[in-house]
């Protein structure tokens, strides 16, 4: 059985109906429920196409906290989807009872950790979306901190990392964001956008190709490529390179989605101390 089914009927969704929600267009779905779904794939796809008057519509059906809910819970998916993805895991036998027991606990249970403002998160933003429940935003904040005090990659590649995962989100505000901690040369940012015709070394070409096929498409991630990336990376850097990829990729897809301007005076430098690093 297929994760996505076996995650599905978890959550008492039939084979049927969890086939229907390839085309929502047809799908025997209540308005709401068509524009979550809606929400959801252009949240994961494409948050830069997300309009003004789609964003109307799904306001007209949804409160602002809702829709913070709605865009944690679909990336948080995400990140255990693709993640499963890019390292062909199939469920075992009985998975079904405990897919996502695996996720990191600071991801995995937002109601452990207790409140704190979204606003202090410097790659975050909370202009468009008032309401986000305080629980999610330590949630999201603890994923950020683990995954950069994880001391498996160096900071530089970290920063490349963030920056092509800003990119790939087309968010603007995030690709102004520079951390003082983990300065790049002019090669460095200048390589990010096209990493293959660059002169960086090679484990951090592979890094930075495997980021984009891990967001984009991590079935693309062929068992060739897989075992060149465990020429240069041991199992646990891997681990680490997709969970920081993932993570930043949750968070800039929704800035993207909700139109973050860039910030003011271009490129903004912060510390990450506000992680613990």
């Amino acid at each position: 059985m297929h994760y996505r089914y076996a995650e599905g009927q978890r959550n008492l969704l039939t084979e049927a109906q969890i086939e229907q929600l390839q085309d929502v267009s047809t799908a025997p779905l209540s308005e709401r429920e068509r524009l979550a779904v809606q929400f959801c794939e252009l949240l994961v796809s494409r948050p830069w196409s997300m309009t003004d008057a789609f964003c109307a519509e799904l306001k007209g059906h949804f409160s602002d906290g809702e829709i913070a809910e709605l865009a944690f819970h679909t990336m948080y998916m995400n990140v255990y989807h693709c993640f499963r993805a890019a390292i062909d895991l199939e469920p075992a036998k009985g998975d079904d009872e405990n897919v996502i027991d695996q996720i990191p606990k600071a991801l995995a249970d937002p109601r452990l950790a207790g409140p704190q403002a979204l606003a202090q998160i410097p790659t975050f933003t909370l202009e468009r979306v008032a309401g986000v429940p305080a629980h999610m935003a330590q949630a999201y904040r603890d994923a950020l901190s683990a995954v950069w005090k994880e001391p498996s990659l160096p900071l530089h590649l970290k920063e490349m990392l963030r920056l092509k995962t800003a990119e790939l989100a087309q968010d603007a505000q995030a690709s102004s964001l520079r951390f003082r901690e983990a300065p790049l040369t002019p090669e460095q940012l200048a390589a990010i956008a096209d990493p293959g015709r660059s002169k960086l070394a090679e484990r951090e070409i592979l890094a930075l190709q495997f980021a984009e096929l891990l967001v984009t498409q991590p079935v693309g991630i062929t068992k060739a490529f897989f075992d060149e990336m465990l020429l240069h990376y041991t199992d646990t850097q891997l681990v680490a390179l997709c969970f920081f990829t993932l993570a930043h990729n949750s968070g800039y897809r929704f800035e993207s989605a909700m139109n973050a301007p860039p910030r003011e005076g271009g490129v903004v430098y912060e510390s990450l101390s506000v992680y613990g690093v």
